[in-house]
């Protein structure tokens, strides 16, 4: 099989969801692109709204060096948020999550020759907190709202499954410690993923050694996704017209969020614009328009464009940096 048809598949889908997207919402909501030329939005808001995603995003590489201090890499934060930053770009351009996630561990492995093994496992542990933590948020807001679309009822039970199975899983890695001795004795079941596993496995265990160290990036998971919904929230209000309200987003955003489990370029193109034009509508039983998730979406992406031009400016300026040595 060529090896850019992973990538060309990946594109494919992007546009083909946000294509069928467009086509709903013009046909749903014809006026939703001529209200935002029409109507100029709240500039304060939206500038406070893109500072709210910034944050968001710099929480979760901060969490990341939480993690590696926690296994005992040493890691300054500059360092962090560089390496980070070229993995966003990568994931924002064509790879998805998995590749970037495995660029920026490469880099920080020559950073630290010989630890390469801890630094995978932590990009793997900063993920499975950031999803854990992202699961049962949106799990426990799920079951405290109360009633709820009834189209919504497979969606929400399938959130709750998720999450009662992802705190079993977290829950037997860290307090049943034969769990891990069994895995290693049987990496051989997991064919070339045995060792990355196996070392995830030794990871955690030098972690529970010291539990209170990831304490910080489990609260830090926390203040993220407020910031990501507020963020949402403030874009939506700056856009004018009819907006879900902060509770609704907390509704919506978390579970919105899950898409980035998709391996899809341009941060998730077309899948996060679907799920959130889909829960705008449906959470808020119709009050808000399908186009209006659609265009919270892409007036976020200013930030993820940012972000990446951020990435490509450092990229230069470090080659240029090895050039002259």
């Amino acid at each position: 099989m060529p090896r850019f048809l992973p990538s060309l598949a990946k594109v494919a889908a992007s546009v083909g969801l946000l294509a069928y997207l467009l086509i709903e919402v013009q046909r749903s909501d014809p006026e939703t692109f001529t209200r935002l030329q029409q109507t100029a939005p709240r500039w304060t808001t939206l500038v406070l709204a893109w500072g709210c995603l910034f944050a968001s995003l710099a929480g979760g590489i901060v969490r990341w060096q939480i993690v590696l201090l926690a296994l005992g890499v040493p890691s300054r934060i500059g360092q962090v948020f560089r390496y980070a930053a070229y993995s966003y770009a990568l994931d924002f351009a064509a790879l998805g999550t998995a590749g970037g996630d495995v660029a920026k561990a490469i880099l920080l492995t020559r950073e630290h020759p010989g630890q390469g093994a801890l630094v995978l496992s932590s990009v793997v542990i900063d993920r499975i907190i950031g999803l854990y933590c992202l699961l049962t948020i949106a799990a426990l807001v799920v079951l405290a709202s109360g009633e709820m679309n009834p189209d919504l009822y497979p969606l929400r039970l399938g959130l709750i499954i998720a999450a009662l199975s992802a705190n079993l899983l977290v829950g037997l890695l860290w307090f049943a410690p034969g769990l891990g001795n069994v895995i290693e004795r049987r990496r051989a079941v997991f064919g070339r993923h045995g060792e990355p596993i196996v070392g995830v496995v030794v990871a955690l265990r030098r972690i529970r050694d010291r539990p209170l160290s990831l304490v910080p990036a489990v609260l830090l998971s926390a203040g993220v996704l407020v910031f990501l919904v507020t963020g949402f929230f403030l874009i939506g209000v700056a856009l004018r017209g009819a907006a879900p309200t902060y509770a609704e987003q907390w509704q919506i955003v978390p579970i919105a969020m899950l898409s980035a489990i998709i391996p899809l370029p341009g941060g998730t193109l077309g899948a996060l614009d679907y799920a959130m034009s889909f829960l705008y509508q449906h959470v808020t039983a119709g009050r808000v328009a399908l186009g209006q998730g659609l265009l919270v979406v892409m007036v976020s992406r200013v930030v993820s464009i940012i972000l990446v031009s951020t990435a490509a400016a450092l990229y230069l300026v470090e080659g240029k940096r090895h050039e002259s040595r």
